[in-house]
């Protein structure tokens, strides 16, 4: 397996065994995914934003926990928003945008809920910054959004032992020696996780509250907040 020269030609490599190989590569998944899907907004009938859709996983689970208007699914991957659609539409109206997510415009106040799924630590801090804020915008008064994602900078003195401890869960669950050279190339290449002071800070200077950690395993994080009422 080799490393693909964009982001989304990455995932669509990935599209159809996405859920095994996330499940060995990325501690504590499944505990991410339910909590991302922590909904607790106003709307009886959501609209929802599934920012980083995969191959539709967190939505899968948001549609055992309530009955959505839509599902608005936003991916880079066109075969991720082809299976991710095919899962979903049987139950809910979905509207599919293909696009990297920091270039994604939508209306203000068009959303209820925003589950951003390991998304966001694909953008530098400035840009996490830029799309935090014009996702606070398309959220509608009391409006939430989760993150569910990598939480530690790479320059933390304890970026070190959280590779120890993610190799480690990823070569127990069977990750080969090949697919382990690919997870840390990718993460080389693409990632650029931040610490919880930091996306902290962002949430707050953008007039998000309610800031709460969702769950917590090592630095694998998910985080919830809401616009204003």
């Amino acid at each position: 397996m080799s490393i693909k020269p964009t982001l989304a030609e990455e995932f669509d490599q990935l599209a159809e065994e996405y859920t095994d190989k996330i499940r060995r590569w990325v501690p504590h998944y499944d505990h991410l995914v339910r909590h991302a899907a922590s909904i607790h907004v106003e709307a009886s009938s959501p609209k929802i934003l599934d920012v980083g859709a995969g191959n539709g996983n967190v939505s899968m689970t948001i549609l055992e926990r309530c009955s959505p208007h839509s599902i608005t699914l936003l991916d880079a991957s066109e075969d991720m928003l082809r299976l991710a659609s095919a899962r979903l539409s049987p139950s809910v109206e979905v509207f599919n945008v293909k696009s990297f997510f920091q270039e994604a415009r939508f209306e203000s106040c068009q959303f209820d809920f925003i589950c951003c799924s390991l998304a966001l630590h694909h953008l530098v801090v400035d840009d996490k910054r830029s799309f935090l804020m014009r996702a606070h915008d398309w959220l509608r008064p009391s409006g939430q959004i989760t993150i569910a994602d990598l939480i530690i900078d790479k320059q933390d003195s304890d970026h070190y032992r959280l590779l120890e401890e993610w190799e480690a869960y990823a070569k127990m669950k069977g990750t080969t020696e090949d697919e382990w050279k690919h997870v840390m190339e990718h993460y080389e290449a693409y990632d650029r996780p931040d610490n919880l002071s930091t996306h902290w800070q962002i949430l707050q200077d953008l007039g998000y509250v309610k800031l709460r950690v969702l769950f917590k395993q090592s630095k694998w994080m998910v985080l919830s907040a809401k616009k204003p009422s």
